[in-house]
């Protein structure tokens, strides 16, 4: 029976990441192509800047309140759906449509660690039923799982958009060893030097987008179909749960139980029932603590500021801003000047899924070193 119930939860993880696979590899995968992509006018660069500011004040403001009203299913669901729409603008890419289902997509990606972190929970709790280890083993191993899963998603998303523009020839024909046709210099527009003139964007514009329409259209059409059966995936098949994780049942007072009044029925009893009753008022708290109020909201919003005040959060501030200056200069710069403008826009997903490729393996190797040295 217990190992029939294991196969199911298993399975049922499989199926889960393999749909948080095919998501995020659309996802991020179009979205290391936005400041080439979409370079006129700076569209691409707002578009990403707008998708991370809306993280920014959501994971501030709003992340700890989303699940009084969306359970981990739904809130996957729509974390999907909001991606799926921020891949559908793309086919007519403007401010007006490509910035707001940035916003959208934003606040989805507060939505998706939201609900990626209740389904950790979830999917540890589960094992935990059906195995012998502890329970933080399993929440370290389902969230070990998570992060592999993100990190080769990126992968085989940049690769998939490489190997699409390369497949139909979309190269840097027009680079000559010393410049373009036009006369221009790779090497005093790109790069480092690379300062986004219009006039001169204009020039390069093949550099920067598919001469053949249709190809940008194959590609984007890759992405929604990964988009649309990752969403169908969930919500066919992942799992529904509570609102918000509940404390476990008190487990010391059972062993309490076990241990010490194995001889005394009437005692067994008696702690029974003070175990029942405790649960059940834990139980009652729980609830009250699903119901959204919005003291209950101003409560959680208070929890989460006070976080940036505390000393270990001020000290981790450089380490985040170094990492937000990273991911914004590979995102955005390396994947347009460096790649791009000088090889063209198909070698932007071979460069990404190489920066990602190594993180994966710099991950592991950080994950050992932490393990046996310490933070």
């Amino acid at each position: 029976m217990v190992n029939s119930k294991r196969k199911d939860l298993i399975r049922d993880m499989l199926i889960y990441y393999f749909g948080l696979f095919l998501v995020c590899s659309a996802h991020y995968s179009l979205l290391h192509l936005q400041s080439s992509l979409n370079v006129q006018d700076g569209l691409g660069v707002a578009s990403v800047t707008a998708n991370y500011a809306a993280v920014l004040f959501g994971g501030i403001f709003l992340s700890s309140n989303f699940l009084f009203f969306l359970d981990m299913k739904t809130g996957m669901v729509v974390t999907d759906a909001t991606y799926l729409f921020f891949v559908a603008a793309n086919f007519y890419p403007e401010f007006y449509t490509l910035v707001p289902a940035s916003i959208i997509a934003g606040f989805g990606k507060i939505l998706f660690w939201v609900s990626a972190g209740a389904f950790n929970v979830y999917f540890a709790k589960s094992l935990a039923t059906t195995g012998s280890k502890d329970l933080n083993n399993y929440v370290s191993n389902v969230t070990a799982c998570n992060i592999c899963t993100f990190q080769l998603s990126t992968i085989a998303g940049n690769l998939i958009s490489f190997g699409v523009f390369s497949s139909a020839g979309e190269t840097a024909s027009n680079v000559s060893a010393n410049g373009t046709d036009s006369g221009l210099v790779l090497a005093d527009v790109c790069g480092a030097n690379d300062c986004q003139d219009p006039n001169i964007t204009s020039q390069l514009l093949s550099q920067y987008k598919p001469a053949n329409e249709t190809i940008l259209y194959i590609v984007l059409s890759v992405f929604v179909a990964l988009n649309g059966i990752g969403l169908l995936l969930h919500l066919i098949f992942a799992p529904l749960s509570t609102k918000r994780y509940t404390a476990p049942p008190n487990m010391k007072l059972k062993e309490e139980i076990n241990h010490n009044y194995v001889d005394d029925d009437e005692d067994i009893k008696q702690k029974q029932h003070e175990v029942e009753t405790t649960e059940d008022l834990d139980s009652d708290a729980h609830d009250d603590k699903n119901k959204f109020t919005f003291k209950s909201a101003w409560l959680e919003l208070k929890g989460s500021i006070r976080q940036y005040g505390s000393l270990v959060q001020l000290l981790l501030i450089p380490v985040f801003f170094q990492v937000g200056f990273f991911n914004g200069f590979s995102s955005s710069e390396i994947t347009r000047a460096y790649a791009s403008c000088v090889f063209g826009v198909s070698q932007v997903g071979i460069s990404m899924a190489i920066t990602a490729t190594f993180a994966t393996v710099s991950s592991l190797i950080s994950g050992k070193v932490c393990s046996r040295f310490g933070r």
